[in-house]
C-alpha cells in the first residue's frame, strides 16, 4: 500500500501468473451478469411481497397492471431490495477479490500514481467535463429531458423520513458507485485493456456502464441517457488510466453520486415549499 506517490509495496500474490491473467474477460462479464441478477430476483421477491401484503388479493387480481405500477406500494420495498442485492453482491465480490492479490491487480491497494494535488487537479477537470456535456445535452441538445427520469419518480414516491433518507443515500451514495467502479473499471476495463488499447477499452467499458443505466423493462426504452451516462463512465475510464487508482475512482463517484442526490432532494424540497 503507497500514498500519493511512490510505488506500490504490497504483496503481488503467490502466483505471478495471476497479475498476466487477471481480470479475464469472461470473469468480468460474470460478475456484471450476478449483479444485474441478483437485482431482478431481489426486486421480483419485494414486489411480490409487497403487492400480496398492500390489500385483498382479489383487488390485485382484477388490476395487477395498476397496483404493480403503484409507486406509493413498490417505491420502497425495491429501495431496499437493491440495498440487499447489492449489499450481497459486494459482499460475495470482496471475498473472491481478497484472494491471490486480486485487489492489487485492480490497483484498489494504492493511490494515485500522481502526486496529490495532479490527481485532485485532473480528477475535478475530468468530472467538471462530464457534468458540463450532461448540462449542455440536457439544455441544448434535447431541451428539458430529464435523465433516469424513473429513478427519480421511485425517489420521490419513498415516504420522507430519516431512516429512509439514509437508505436512499447507502443504495445511491455509497454501495452504487463502489460496485460500479469495481466492475466496470477495476474488472471490466481492466480485461479489455489487456486484449486492446486502452483507449478502446475505456470506451467499450463506458458504453457498457452506460447501457447498464438504460431500463429495459420500461414501456418505452429511453435510450437518450446513453450519451450523458456514456461520457461520465469514460471520464472515470480515463481517470482510472491515469491514476491507476481504483481508490480514486471509487472517491470520485462517492462525491459524484452524493452531490447528484442532495440536489435531487434540495430540489424536490424547494418545489414543494
Amino acid at each position: 500500500m503507497t500514498g500519493f506517490t511512490g510505488e506500490n509495496t504490497a504483496d503481488k500474490g503467490n502466483n505471478p501468473a495471476t497479475a498476466k491473467i487477471f481480470p479475464g474477460l469472461l470473469a468480468s462479464f460474470l460478475w456484471i451478469f450476478l449483479f444485474f441478477f441478483l437485482q431482478i430476483v431481489c426486486s421480483v421477491i419485494a414486489l411480490v411481497i409487497a403487492i400480496f401484503t398492500s390489500g385483498p388479493l382479489e383487488e390485485f387480481l382484477q388490476n395487477p397492471q395498476v397496483i404493480a405500477q403503484d409507486m406509493s406500494i413498490i417505491a420502497l420495498p425495491i429501495i431496499w431490495s437493491l440495498v440487499v442485492a447489492n449489499g450481497i453482491t459486494l459482499g460475495i465480490l470482496m471475498l473472491y477479490l481478497s484472494r491471490h492479490g486480486r485487489l492489487d491487480h485492480i490497483h484498489f491497494n494504492n493511490w494515485s500514481k500522481l502526486g496529490f494535488g495532479a490527481t485532485m487537479g485532473i480528477g475535478i477537470a475530468v468530472i467538471a467535463a462530464a457534468l458540463a456535456f450532461n448540462f449542455i445535452y440536457s439544455t441544448y441538445i434535447i431541451p428539458g429531458v430529464e435523465l433516469q427520469a424513473d429513478l427519480k419518480l421511485l425517489f420521490d414516491a419513498i415516504p420522507k423520513t430519516a431512516f429512509n433518507a439514509i437508505l436512499l443515500f447507502v443504495m445511491v451514495a455509497l454501495l452504487a458507485p463502489i460496485l460500479e467502479e469495481f466492475l466496470f473499471r477495476g474488472l471490466l476495463q481492466n480485461a479489455l485493456a489487456h486484449r486492446m488499447p486502452v483507449y478502446a477499452a475505456i470506451v467499450i467499458s463506458a458504453a457498457i456502464f452506460s447501457l447498464a443505466h438504460v431500463n429495459w423493462f420500461a414501456p418505452q426504452v429511453e435510450f437518450y441517457i446513453f450519451p450523458p451516462i456514456f461520457i461520465l463512465g469514460a471520464a472515470f475510464g480515463y481517470l482510472y488510466h491515469l491514476t491507476q487508482s481504483l481508490r480514486v475512482c471509487i472517491l470520485l463517484h462517492l462525491l459524484n453520486n452524493s452531490a447528484a442526490l442532495a440536489l435531487s432532494q434540495f430540489a424536490e424540497s424547494a418545489s414543494g415549499i
